[in-house]
């Protein structure tokens, strides 16, 4: 989390990104938290708001106002990267039968390798009600949406060819299976807003690759200054900013 805020902060002034946080910023976004849903918040009521962040949060002026800039500049970052998202793709249409175990899913898989129908089989074997009535009938998706292990499965799979059983958890052992497959196709609604939600995390991942991260104590190590230091980056991290009423509170660190 550390390492995350840090190259935030360093790249997002940059182009191509060019985000920045103003002072005025800080100060409308603190108003509107203390709003809330509430139409308007006067200035005694904000200023009652606001000392309760502190005290609860056990922190200064100049850190809770660091907490609402880092939050700031996320939802921009956030926001930013979300809008390049492309709205087209090549796309997949899944087909799934979930089972109870893999010894299921052997079987399931032998006898649709056998030439029995996907969707009979998922009628007859998957262990997921929905999966179960649909005939295993899951969706277009494109790359990104669907779960790390699973996305790749599917777009490895030729059309028409099934997946070797995949264990999921004790409970579920699934099999893919791709029935079309379509070039530039327009990303739905659900896909893309999981899209836009994964793309800051994207983003981090590319990040590390362009930064040298190292952790360092302040003058011997991991002494009592560095860990005091870290303890106070733990406590900043575990204040929840949601918008409340004026007479909430932020959730400080436990």
């Amino acid at each position: 989390m550390l390492a995350r805020e840090q190259m935030l902060k360093e790249e997002a002034p940059r182009p191509p990104y060019s985000i920045a946080v103003t002072g005025q910023d800080i100060d409308a976004y603190a108003r509107d938290l203390a709003r809330g849903k509430d139409a308007s918040i006067g200035d005694a009521e904000f200023r009652e708001w606001y000392r309760q962040q502190l005290n609860e949060s056990r922190l200064s002026d100049a850190e809770f106002r660091e907490i609402l800039m880092t939050s700031l500049l996320t939802q921009r970052m956030s926001s930013y990267l979300g809008r390049q998202v492309p709205t087209t793709a090549d796309q997949v249409f899944v087909n799934m039968i979930a089972v109870r175990d893999a010894a299921t899913g052997a079987e399931v898989k032998q006898k649709y390798d056998a030439g029995q129908d996907f969707s009979a089989l998922a009628r007859q074997y998957s262990s997921d009600p929905q999966l179960k009535q649909n005939g295993g009938k899951v969706g277009w998706f494109p790359p990104g949406v669907l779960a790390a292990g699973l996305d790749s499965q599917a777009f490895s799979l030729k059309t028409g060819e099934a997946s070797e059983p995949l264990y999921i958890d004790d409970q579920t052992t699934i099999l893919l299976m791709v029935s079309a497959r379509a070039a530039g196709r327009q990303i739905d609604a659900q896909s893309l807003d999981a899209l836009k939600a994964r793309a800051l995390d994207n983003w981090y991942q590319d990040a590390y690759a362009r930064h040298k991260i190292a952790f360092k104590g302040f003058r011997r190590g991991f002494d009592s200054e560095t860990e005091a230091w870290v303890q106070r980056q733990m406590l900043k991290m575990g204040v929840q900013l949601t918008p409340s009423g004026p007479a909430a509170g932020a959730a400080a660190a436990q």
